[in-house]
Parts: C-alpha cells; sequence; structure tokens
C-alpha cells in the first residue's frame, strides 16, 4: 500500500507505545542546566530583564507567574551562557486576538492588543548557548522568540500552548535544538525564515526537532484572515534554510492553509527518524493537501511525492469520517499528552514520573 494514502488509513498502535516509551525514559533521565550553574538567581514577578553577565549564570524561575505583560514578556541579555529554568508566563491575548489592529486581520473596533511582534521569551544572548527548560509559555503571538543578538537557543522540556504566531521563531539563522517539548494549539510551529532583505544563509546550521508533541491550531482571527491554520514548519523558499534533524516526534494537523509547509523539504534534512503524522481532518482534505504542496525549494510538486520519500521517517494515521476530531484526538493524541504533563514540571507533573506503569 502506498504510504501516502490507502495504508495511511490504518492504525498505529506499535509506533505510539514506541513514542510513550521514548517520552518517558526522556522525562526519567532528564538533567537541569540550574545543577551546572557557578551562581544561581531566583526570579520574581516583578522583574521582567535578566542578563546573563558572568560565566555560569542562572535563573531559578521555579514557581514563578507572570501574567498579562505585553510585548516581550520576559527579556533575557548578556554576553556569557545562560540558563533559565521553571516559570509560567501566561499573556493577555485570547482566541480571538488579532495579528494588528486592521480589518484586514479581522479588527472589528474598539479596544485592542496585538499580537504581532510578541513573545514569551526573547533571548538576546550573544553567547554560545542559552538554554530554557521546564518552562510554560501561553498566549502570545511567538513561545520563544529570538532576537538579532542571540546566540544558539536550546528549548527543553517546555509546554507551549495556544501561541497565535511561531511557538520557537528564529529570524536570525541560529542553530536551534527544540526537544521534549509540548507545543499545543500554536498557529506554526518551527519558523526559520529570515526577514525580507536580510541576506541570512542558514545552510551550515541545523534546527533539530527531537522527542516533542505539536497541535497546529486555526484561531478565530488570522493574518489576512486567510483560511486554515499554518505549517510546521516556516522556511526560506530560497533554498538558503537550516538543515532539519526531525526524530521521534508526533504532529497534529487537520487544516493547513494554501502554501504552508506541514513536511520537512527533502533536500534540507540531516537527519530523519520515527516520525507520526496524525490528519485530524477528514479524508477529503487529507486528499487534497497529499496533491498540493508544491513550490519549495525542493522542487517537489506534491505533498504526495514529498511523504514517499519521507516514508522511512514518517507514519500517517489519518481520521476516519465516521469518526470525531475529539474522538480521534482522544485515541491518539490525549494519552500521549496526559503522559507528558504528568512527567513534566512544566505540565504540573511530576519530573520522572511517566516512567511508571508504561509498556
Amino acid at each position: 500500500m502506498r504510504a501516502g494514502e490507502t495504508g495511511a488509513l490504518r492504525g498505529r498502535t506499535a509506533a505510539t507505545c514506541v513514542l510513550l516509551s521514548l517520552l518517558a525514559a526522556s522525562a526519567g533521565r532528564a538533567e537541569s542546566c540550574l545543577a551546572a550553574a557557578r551562581s544561581t538567581e531566583p526570579a520574581t514577578g516583578a522583574k521582567t530583564r535578566y542578563a546573563f553577565d558572568r560565566p555560569g549564570h542562572a535563573i531559578d524561575a521555579t514557581g514563578v507567574v507572570w501574567r498579562g505583560a505585553g510585548r516581550h514578556a520576559i527579556r533575557l541579555q548578556g554576553g556569557h551562557s545562560a540558563c533559565w529554568s521553571g516559570g509560567t508566563i501566561a499573556g493577555p491575548y485570547p482566541e480571538d486576538a488579532v495579528y494588528e489592529c486592521a480589518a484586514e486581520h479581522g479588527y472589528r473596533g474598539g479596544a485592542c492588543a496585538s499580537f504581532h511582534v510578541t513573545a514569551g521569551i526573547a533571548p538576546a544572548v550573544s553567547a554560545p548557548e542559552t538554554r530554557i527548560e521546564d518552562v510554560q509559555i501561553s498566549d502570545y503571538g511567538d513561545g520563544v522568540s529570538l532576537e538579532s543578538t542571540s546566540g544558539a537557543v536550546s528549548v527543553r522540556r517546555v509546554y507551549l500552548r495556544d501561541l497565535h504566531d511561531d511557538a520557537v521563531e528564529n529570524d536570525f539563522a541560529e542553530r536551534i535544538t527544540v526537544a521534549d517539548s509540548l507545543i499545543e494549539r500554536s498557529f506554526i510551529a518551527f519558523a526559520s525564515r529570515p526577514r525580507s532583505g536580510s541576506g541570512l544563509d542558514q545552510r551550515g546550521n541545523v534546527f533539530t526537532i527531537h522527542n516533542n508533541l505539536v497541535l497546529l491550531h486555526r484561531f478565530t482571527n488570522a493574518y489576512k484572515q486567510k483560511p486554515g491554520h499554518g505549517g510546521f514548519f516556516k522556511w526560506p523558499e530560497d533554498g538558503s534554510g537550516p538543515q532539519l534533524a526531525v526524530t521521534d516526534n508526533v504532529f497534529v494537523m487537520d487544516d493547513p492553509g494554501s502554501g504552508q509547509l506541514t513536511l520537512p523539504l527533502v533536500d534540507q534534512i540531516a537527519e530523519c527518524r520515527n516520525n507520526e503524522l496524525l490528519w485530524a481532518g477528514s479524508v477529503a482534505a487529507y486528499r487534497a493537501w497529499l496533491a498540493a504542496g508544491g513550490g519549495h525549494s525542493d522542487g517537489l510538486l506534491s505533498n504526495r511525492a514529498r511523504l514517499e520519500l519521507l516514508s522511512r521517517c514518517y507514519a500517517v494515521t489519518v481520521k476516519p469520517d465516521a469518526q470525531s476530531k475529539a474522538a480521534f484526538l482522544a485515541e491518539h493524541w490525549d494519552p500521549l499528552v496526559a503522559r507528558w504533563k504528568a512527567a513534566r514540571a512544566a505540565g504540573g507533573g511530576e519530573p520522572g514520573s511517566g516512567a511508571r506503569g508504561l509498556r
């Protein structure tokens, strides 16, 4: 059977069990960047800018909550490698927030707070690595958004939810790792498309996406009210994007907009292994998605062709039309999310607990 069509309609019970085991094992051996810190500063809810101006400095935000801060809620600055651990950052941008306060984006008048150019955490640390771990970020445009002065960033064990733009945004061509994280209801998951006219070339970098759960969502209002949600990847169309290492992830979508990149570009793959794609829309919409997908830098004319070339590292499960989206997610997605949350501090659970009771 073809990987992109009939065979995709069959369940993936074995694959799901493997992914549950991977999630549990990762939680059981999790290490915090706080353990290697030379100095640790406790965060406070009244402070939103943190400096890394000496080697080995870390911020411990465990139990601290920030609510309703506009623009970039937390800014990380300095010239030494940074460690941010813990905390909850809840934004003021609800389900029906608008991209900008203009009618073309769905604005109807009255008070307006636009989510464009907002983020939960904005790293601007000009050092080899900024580590962001065990934090929950919700209700912003972006979750983690690198600034122009940022070095490489590693995002681990974070819970990013209800993000109207990009869960992790990299406009300035840095190396990124996103691992062991839950991204739930984001318009776009991973963005690495430099701004127009920048001339930045990322082909020497690798964007690593490992052991994550990712569910895309179309909010009430989107950019220029275009239909559908975004893609899992936002990449340059001229082939100058970074290589992708995509391993051990579960991706969920149901209504991608026209032109959105939902599969890795096959000419820009550093590593691809053991990923599962869950289609939560109709079978007809899935077949339309298979036929679409051209115009990207790998030269392929359809998602069907791309998926066939990725069949060694992508398994697909398509929701039967007789099953509701809620029931499909309850079967294939919700158990993964529950296990993740139970074993991660950012999900309100106890780290390491997810290793118990898994097959």
